[in-house]
């Protein structure tokens, strides 16, 4: 991730550095190509990760930056302002959207510790049946 929330990233770059090896496997990479659907091994555990690409500010506001005089200051004012109301982890968690906000050098083992626990997690096991006919 970036350190400026305005920056433009590749979510894939993201994934990368979480997973085993940085060594992803994206199925149908030019299906919906603002999503992302790959898989990974994390502490040698098989993961799936899904992932919405940034979208941009440009496409979002299109019809307020056409109409601007001044595309290029318009464009970056926008920015800033959805910036400060849905990228920063304080809005995101305030909002309830998020639990906990987490470092992002803390991403990877945090995720690795939450799936370890779930191996010892017990499993409920759903008795198969016929559908009411």
């Amino acid at each position: 991730m970036p350190a400026e929330a305005r920056r433009v990233y590749d979510v894939r770059d993201v994934a990368r550095s979480i997973v085993d090896g940085g060594r992803l496997l994206e199925i149908s990479p030019r299906y919906a190509r603002n999503i992302v659907c790959a898989l990974g091994r994390l502490d040698g555990r098989a993961v799936g990760v899904i992932a919405n690409q940034p979208q941009a500010v440009g496409i979002i506001n299109r019809r307020e930056i056409g109409a601007a005089e001044n595309l290029a200051q318009a464009s970056d004012e926008l920015a800033a302002a959805y910036s400060e109301t849905h990228l920063s982890p304080t809005a995101a968690s305030a909002d309830g959207y998020v639990d906990e906000v987490i470092a992002p050098s803390e991403t990877r083992a945090r995720v690795a510790a939450v799936l370890a626990s779930l191996e010892s997690a017990p499993r409920r096991r759903r008795q198969a049946g016929n559908l009411p006919l």
